[in-house]
């Protein structure tokens, strides 16, 4: 491969000289060495173990447009998980989430949709990962943490709306 270049498809990645070359949509490629990929990826999994922080009275006191974007994540997340493990719950939680969404939409400015967005997604995934942690784990007591977790966001999150 010396002198030529591929073009590498989305999920290619190639190993030359303790340097991962990975495909980089805005570049051709990304260069990153091996212990730098590594460190990333345990650190996303570190992250994903913790879960998010929970949301205290003093969390929406700082910043209640992001307490209220990212309820509106963890609903969404919740409302996939039931979709896809056809509970019946699904419609409770979708009431919930579109309650939130109003929330979200009364306090942001019209400026701010970007982070927003951002912060629901990342909510989003990172409660999706608890989920999907509880539902198919293979360790009973990781799995019983990840649920605990994950119910312990949504009944703070609950807390917020008017029922």
């Amino acid at each position: 491969m010396r002198g030529k270049r591929r073009r590498l498809t989305f999920f290619d990645t190639t190993l030359h000289r303790g340097v991962v070359k990975l495909p980089d949509l805005f570049h051709g490629y990304a260069r990153f060495s091996v212990y730098a990929a590594i460190m990333s990826g345990l650190k996303t999994i570190l992250l994903c173990m913790l879960g998010l922080a929970p949301l205290g009275a003093d969390a929406l006191a700082n910043d209640p447009l992001r307490t209220f974007a990212t309820c509106a994540g963890r609903f969404s997340a919740t409302m996939e998980h039931q979709w896809l493990m056809s509970d019946p719950a699904s419609d409770r939680t979708k009431a919930r989430r579109a309650a939130m969404l109003a929330l979200v939409e009364a306090t942001m400015a019209p400026d701010q949709g970007r982070t927003v967005l951002a912060w629901r997604i990342e909510a989003k995934q990172a409660h999706a990962v608890l989920l999907t942690r509880s539902t198919f784990n293979h360790d009973a007591s990781d799995a019983a943490w990840a649920l605990q977790r994950a119910e312990t966001h949504l009944a703070r999150c609950t807390g917020l709306l008017l029922s």
